[in-house]
Protein backbone atom coordinates (compact mmCIF):
# COMPACT_ATOMS: atom_id res chain seq x y z
CA UNK A 1 0.00 0.00 0.00
CA UNK A 2 1.35 3.35 -0.88
CA UNK A 3 2.75 4.95 2.09
CA UNK A 4 5.58 7.08 3.47
CA UNK A 5 6.72 4.06 4.81
CA UNK A 6 6.78 2.60 1.09
CA UNK A 7 8.48 5.34 -1.11
CA UNK A 8 10.91 3.62 -2.70
CA UNK A 9 10.39 -0.04 -1.13
CA UNK A 10 8.09 -1.62 -3.62
CA UNK A 11 8.87 -4.67 -2.85
CA UNK A 12 10.92 -6.08 0.37
CA UNK A 13 12.45 -9.59 1.31
CA UNK A 14 12.00 -11.04 4.51
CA UNK A 15 12.70 -14.71 6.14
CA UNK A 16 9.04 -16.62 6.26
CA UNK A 17 8.04 -16.51 10.13
CA UNK A 18 4.45 -16.87 11.50
CA UNK A 19 2.45 -13.89 9.82
CA UNK A 20 -0.72 -11.54 11.02
CA UNK A 21 -3.65 -13.56 10.40
CA UNK A 22 -6.48 -11.09 11.24
CA UNK A 23 -6.21 -7.45 10.94
CA UNK A 24 -7.87 -5.31 13.84
CA UNK A 25 -9.94 -2.37 12.75
CA UNK A 26 -7.47 0.22 13.13
CA UNK A 27 -4.18 -1.82 11.45
CA UNK A 28 -3.08 -1.63 8.12
CA UNK A 29 -1.75 -4.26 6.18
CA UNK A 30 1.26 -2.43 4.19
CA UNK A 31 3.16 -5.63 2.45
CA UNK A 32 1.21 -9.19 2.52
CA UNK A 33 -2.40 -9.32 1.92
CA UNK A 34 -4.71 -8.89 4.24
CA UNK A 35 -4.42 -12.66 5.46
CA UNK A 36 -1.18 -13.08 5.20
CA UNK A 37 0.16 -9.53 5.91
CA UNK A 38 3.84 -9.83 6.73
CA UNK A 39 4.24 -5.84 7.93
CA UNK A 40 1.13 -4.37 9.48
CA UNK A 41 0.68 -0.47 11.21
CA UNK A 42 -1.42 0.86 13.35
CA UNK A 43 -2.06 4.26 15.57
CA UNK A 44 -1.78 4.07 19.32
CA UNK A 45 -1.97 7.53 21.31
CA UNK A 46 0.43 10.13 19.65
CA UNK A 47 2.91 7.06 18.34
CA UNK A 48 2.47 4.15 15.50
CA UNK A 49 3.70 0.65 15.91
CA UNK A 50 5.13 -1.00 13.41
CA UNK A 51 5.47 -4.99 12.97
CA UNK A 52 7.61 -6.77 10.63
CA UNK A 53 7.23 -10.21 10.00
CA UNK A 54 11.04 -10.81 11.03
CA UNK A 55 14.25 -8.87 11.19
CA UNK A 56 15.26 -9.32 8.04
CA UNK A 57 15.74 -6.00 6.95
CA UNK A 58 18.31 -5.25 10.21
CA UNK A 59 20.91 -8.23 9.36
CA UNK A 60 23.61 -7.33 7.45
CA UNK A 61 22.43 -10.26 5.16
CA UNK A 62 19.04 -8.67 4.24
CA UNK A 63 19.67 -5.05 4.36
CA UNK A 64 21.38 -5.19 0.97
CA UNK A 65 18.35 -7.36 -0.43
CA UNK A 66 15.90 -6.06 -3.03
CA UNK A 67 14.10 -2.29 -1.53
CA UNK A 68 15.01 -3.51 2.63
CA UNK A 69 17.37 -0.20 3.17
CA UNK A 70 14.68 2.00 1.92
CA UNK A 71 12.08 0.44 3.85
CA UNK A 72 14.88 0.29 6.94
CA UNK A 73 15.46 4.10 6.64
CA UNK A 74 11.63 5.09 5.79
CA UNK A 75 11.19 3.23 9.10
CA UNK A 76 13.19 5.47 11.57
CA UNK A 77 13.18 8.85 9.49
CA UNK A 78 11.61 11.80 11.56
CA UNK A 79 8.11 12.57 11.30
CA UNK A 80 6.74 14.97 8.46
CA UNK A 81 6.04 17.73 10.78
CA UNK A 82 10.36 17.76 11.32
CA UNK A 83 10.39 16.93 14.75
CA UNK A 84 12.79 14.36 16.23
CA UNK A 85 10.83 11.06 17.19
CA UNK A 86 11.86 8.45 19.56
CA UNK A 87 11.97 4.66 18.22
CA UNK A 88 11.59 1.77 21.35
CA UNK A 89 12.65 -1.31 19.69
CA UNK A 90 10.95 -4.94 20.14
CA UNK A 91 13.57 -5.85 22.21
CA UNK A 92 13.46 -2.43 24.95
CA UNK A 93 10.46 -4.14 25.98
CA UNK A 94 11.78 -7.64 26.26
CA UNK A 95 14.23 -6.88 28.76
CA UNK A 96 16.76 -3.97 28.13
CA UNK A 97 13.46 -1.49 29.40
CA UNK A 98 13.81 -3.10 33.20
CA UNK A 99 16.70 -1.91 35.52
CA UNK A 100 20.10 -3.34 36.67
CA UNK A 101 19.16 -5.29 38.78
CA UNK A 102 15.83 -7.03 37.40
CA UNK A 103 18.17 -7.86 34.56
CA UNK A 104 20.90 -9.59 36.73
CA UNK A 105 17.75 -11.07 38.55
CA UNK A 106 16.73 -13.11 35.46
CA UNK A 107 20.30 -14.23 34.65
CA UNK A 108 21.94 -17.55 36.51
CA UNK A 109 23.32 -15.02 39.13
CA UNK A 110 20.14 -15.32 41.23
CA UNK A 111 21.34 -18.63 42.01
CA UNK A 112 24.82 -17.60 42.94
CA UNK A 113 23.44 -15.06 45.36
CA UNK A 114 21.30 -18.14 46.34
CA UNK A 115 24.36 -20.19 47.17
CA UNK A 116 26.51 -17.66 48.41
CA UNK A 117 23.50 -16.86 51.36
CA UNK A 118 22.86 -20.67 52.19
CA UNK A 119 26.91 -20.44 53.09
CA UNK A 120 26.78 -17.46 54.74
CA UNK A 121 24.10 -18.73 57.20
CA UNK A 122 25.93 -21.85 57.83
CA UNK A 123 29.14 -20.30 58.51
CA UNK A 124 27.00 -18.25 61.22
CA UNK A 125 25.26 -21.07 62.70
CA UNK A 126 28.48 -22.56 63.26
CA UNK A 127 30.50 -20.02 64.33
CA UNK A 128 27.70 -19.32 67.12
CA UNK A 129 27.51 -22.80 68.28
CA UNK A 130 31.21 -23.18 68.76
CA UNK A 131 31.95 -19.80 69.99
CA UNK A 132 28.62 -18.84 71.99
CA UNK A 133 28.21 -19.24 75.57
CA UNK A 134 28.17 -23.05 77.37
CA UNK A 135 25.73 -24.24 79.39
CA UNK A 136 25.67 -27.41 81.23
CA UNK A 137 22.01 -29.31 80.33
CA UNK A 138 20.19 -29.39 83.87
CA UNK A 139 19.63 -32.86 84.95
CA UNK A 140 17.47 -34.23 87.60
CA UNK A 141 19.60 -35.04 90.19
CA UNK A 142 19.17 -38.79 90.71
CA UNK A 143 19.96 -39.28 94.63
CA UNK A 144 16.76 -36.90 94.89
CA UNK A 145 14.79 -38.48 98.08
CA UNK A 146 11.43 -38.29 96.50
CA UNK A 147 12.95 -40.10 93.59
CA UNK A 148 13.98 -42.81 95.60
CA UNK A 149 11.09 -42.79 97.18
CA UNK A 150 8.99 -43.42 94.73
CA UNK A 151 11.42 -46.16 92.76
CA UNK A 152 11.48 -48.33 96.32
CA UNK A 153 7.41 -47.85 96.35
CA UNK A 154 7.17 -48.49 92.83
CA UNK A 155 9.27 -51.51 93.51
CA UNK A 156 7.43 -53.16 96.74
CA UNK A 157 4.21 -52.32 94.70
CA UNK A 158 5.04 -54.43 91.32
CA UNK A 159 6.59 -56.97 93.75
CA UNK A 160 3.57 -57.31 95.61
CA UNK A 161 5.70 -56.30 99.15
CA UNK A 162 2.85 -55.13 101.22
CA UNK A 163 4.20 -56.17 104.46
CA UNK A 164 7.76 -55.22 103.46
CA UNK A 165 6.53 -51.71 103.54
CA UNK A 166 5.03 -51.77 106.75
CA UNK A 167 8.12 -53.99 108.49
CA UNK A 168 10.81 -51.39 108.02
CA UNK A 169 8.49 -48.38 109.52
CA UNK A 170 8.17 -51.01 112.80
CA UNK A 171 11.73 -52.13 112.92
CA UNK A 172 12.27 -47.98 113.21
CA UNK A 173 9.72 -47.52 116.03
CA UNK A 174 11.46 -50.54 117.78
CA UNK A 175 15.07 -49.48 117.47
CA UNK A 176 13.74 -45.75 118.17
CA UNK A 177 11.84 -46.69 121.50
CA UNK A 178 14.16 -49.38 123.03
CA UNK A 179 17.32 -47.05 122.07
CA UNK A 180 15.30 -44.33 124.14
CA UNK A 181 14.58 -47.07 126.99
CA UNK A 182 17.30 -48.97 127.05
CA UNK A 183 15.93 -51.66 126.14
CA UNK A 184 17.23 -54.33 124.12
CA UNK A 185 16.56 -53.98 119.97
CA UNK A 186 14.75 -57.65 120.28
CA UNK A 187 12.83 -56.39 123.05
CA UNK A 188 8.83 -58.05 123.10
CA UNK A 189 6.19 -55.76 122.05
CA UNK A 190 4.53 -55.95 126.15
CA UNK A 191 7.79 -55.19 127.77
CA UNK A 192 8.14 -51.87 125.79
CA UNK A 193 4.78 -50.92 126.40
CA UNK A 194 4.98 -51.56 130.09
CA UNK A 195 8.50 -49.71 129.93
CA UNK A 196 7.04 -46.83 128.35
CA UNK A 197 4.01 -46.85 130.84
CA UNK A 198 6.96 -47.11 133.83
CA UNK A 199 9.08 -44.47 133.08
CA UNK A 200 6.80 -41.81 130.61
CA UNK A 201 3.89 -40.04 131.17
CA UNK A 202 1.63 -41.56 128.92
CA UNK A 203 -1.95 -41.92 129.06
CA UNK A 204 -3.42 -45.55 130.03
CA UNK A 205 -5.48 -45.12 127.27
CA UNK A 206 -3.03 -43.97 124.89
CA UNK A 207 -1.43 -47.21 125.86
CA UNK A 208 -3.84 -49.22 125.30
CA UNK A 209 -4.14 -48.27 121.47
CA UNK A 210 -0.09 -48.33 121.34
CA UNK A 211 -0.04 -52.04 122.40
CA UNK A 212 -3.44 -52.92 120.26
CA UNK A 213 -1.61 -51.22 117.05
CA UNK A 214 1.60 -53.22 117.81
CA UNK A 215 0.08 -56.56 117.80
CA UNK A 216 -2.21 -55.88 115.14
CA UNK A 217 1.43 -54.80 113.10
CA UNK A 218 2.71 -58.08 113.95
CA UNK A 219 0.08 -59.74 113.13
CA UNK A 220 -0.39 -58.61 109.71
CA UNK A 221 3.50 -59.31 109.21
CA UNK A 222 2.79 -62.66 109.86
CA UNK A 223 0.11 -62.57 107.36
CA UNK A 224 -0.06 -63.30 103.95
CA UNK A 225 -2.45 -61.14 102.42
CA UNK A 226 -1.66 -57.46 103.31
CA UNK A 227 -4.34 -54.73 101.41
CA UNK A 228 -1.97 -51.59 100.63
CA UNK A 229 -4.59 -49.27 102.35
CA UNK A 230 -4.74 -51.76 105.78
CA UNK A 231 -0.67 -50.84 105.95
CA UNK A 232 -0.91 -47.51 105.18
CA UNK A 233 -3.63 -46.95 108.09
CA UNK A 234 -1.08 -48.76 110.67
CA UNK A 235 2.10 -46.91 109.39
CA UNK A 236 0.34 -43.39 109.48
CA UNK A 237 -0.98 -44.98 113.01
CA UNK A 238 2.30 -45.44 114.10
CA UNK A 239 4.07 -42.30 112.81
CA UNK A 240 1.66 -40.48 115.48
CA UNK A 241 2.95 -42.47 118.29
CA UNK A 242 5.96 -41.91 117.67
CA UNK A 243 5.64 -38.16 117.47
CA UNK A 244 3.79 -38.31 121.37
CA UNK A 245 6.66 -39.92 122.11
CA UNK A 246 9.03 -37.24 121.03
CA UNK A 247 10.79 -40.23 118.94
CA UNK A 248 10.58 -38.39 116.23
CA UNK A 249 10.11 -35.21 115.07
CA UNK A 250 7.39 -34.16 112.43
CA UNK A 251 10.44 -33.14 109.71
CA UNK A 252 12.25 -36.77 110.18
CA UNK A 253 8.51 -38.17 109.28
CA UNK A 254 7.74 -35.74 106.34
Amino acid sequence: IPSRLSQEAKHITMQRRPYWEKLGASQLALYGDTRSAGVVSWKLGDGEILWWMSSTPLTNAGITRDDNLAFFLNSIKNWPNGRPSIIYWDEYFHGTGKSLGAYLWSTPLSFAVWQALAVFLALMITFSRRNGPVRAAHEVSRLSPLEFVHTLGGLYRKAGATNVALEIPFARFRYLASRKLGLPVDAPVDEIVRTIQGRRSYKDDALGKLGDLLHRIENALNGYELRERDALGLVQQLNEHMMKLNLVSQEQLS
